[in-house]
C-alpha cells in the first residue's frame, strides 16, 4: 500500500461506525479577524496618544504575531520605534506585547475550540505550577469552563493557557470504552509538597498565615477585576479570612 500524503488521509471515517468527524479549523480570515481585534484593543486603549502611533503600535505587534516573534522582542522593537513619541519603560512595552498577543492566541485557540464543539466538552485552565506562578493563577489551574466563555483571563505578563477537554467515549457514542484519566497536575498536592520558604513567597506572610490558619482555602485564592477598556483578569484575593469557594475542578 502506497503511504499517502497526511493532507490526503480521510478525518470522516471510522473502522466500526464510519461515523467521526474530522477536527474543523476556522477560515484564516476568521483568525486573523480575531487577532486584529485582540490586538487593536485592550491595554492599548490605556495609552493617551495621537491614534498614530497607536496605529504604529498595532502594526508592530500584528507583524510580530504574524513573524512568530517573541514578545519580549518585539515589546523592545516597540519602545525603540516609538520611544520619541511614547513616555513609557521598555519593560511597559514588553508587558504590553507579551500581553496581548498571549491574548491572540488564547482567542485563536478558542475559537478553533469551539469550531469542535461535536468533540469538545469545554476547557480547562491550565498555570505553570511554579514559584512564580501567582496565587490566582494557582486556584484557578485545574477548572473548568464552558467552550463559549473567554480565558484564561489571567493577569498582565500572565502564561496561562486553555487545554481543551474532550467528551467521554460515552458521549461520542461509543460503548465500553474505558475512559481515560486526564493529566492534570493536582495544585493542592504541588503546594503542599513545596517547603514553607516557597509557600510564603508565593502567598506572602499574611496569605500564608491565614492559608495554615484554615482561613484562605486555595479555591478562594482568586478574585475577578474588571478592568474598563480592557477585560477582566483574575488577580489574588486580598489577605482576609474568607469562606470557600467552590470550583469545577478536574
Amino acid at each position: 500500500m502506497t503511504a499517502q500524503p497526511i493532507e490526503e488521509l480521510p478525518t470522516d471515517v471510522d473502522i466500526e461506525t464510519q461515523e467521526f468527524v474530522g477536527w474543523s479549523v476556522p477560515s484564516d480570515a476568521a483568525l486573523d479577524s480575531i487577532v486584529r481585534s485582540t490586538v487593536a484593543t485592550k491595554l492599548l486603549d490605556g495609552l493617551k496618544n495621537h491614534e498614530q502611533i497607536r496605529e504604529e503600535l498595532r502594526r508592530i505587534l500584528s507583524q510580530g504575531l504574524d513573524d512568530g516573534v517573541n514578545p519580549v522582542t518585539v515589546g523592545r522593537t516597540a519602545q525603540k520605534a516609538l520611544e520619541d513619541y511614547l513616555q513609557t519603560t521598555r519593560a511597559r512595552m514588553v508587558t504590553i506585547a507579551r500581553t496581548e498577543m498571549l491574548d491572540a492566541y488564547r482567542q485563536g485557540a478558542a475559537l478553533t475550540q469551539q469550531a469542535n464543539s461535536e468533540v469538545l466538552a469545554g476547557w480547562v485552565w491550565m498555570s505553570s505550577l511554579s514559584e512564580r506562578t501567582c496565587p490566582a493563577c494557582i486556584s484557578m489551574h485545574g477548572t473548568v469552563h464552558d467552550l463559549s466563555e473567554p480565558g484564561p483571563d489571567d493577569h498582565p505578563n500572565g502564561a496561562c493557557y486553555r487545554m481543551p477537554l474532550t467528551k467521554t467515549w460515552k458521549e461520542l457514542g461509543f460503548k465500553d470504552i474505558p475512559e481515560p484519566s486526564l493529566v492534570v497536575p493536582d495544585k493542592e498536592q504541588w503546594f503542599e509538597s513545596l517547603s514553607e520558604l516557597q509557600q510564603k513567597q508565593i502567598l506572602g506572610p499574611s496569605r500564608y498565615d491565614l492559608w495554615v490558619n484554615g482561613q484562605y482555602p486555595m479555591s478562594a485564592w482568586a478574585t475577578s477585576r474588571a478592568n474598563p477598556g480592557w477585560r477582566r483578569s483574575y488577580i489574588p484575593s486580598p489577605a482576609i479570612p474568607l469562606k470557600h469557594k467552590r470550583q469545577r475542578v478536574i
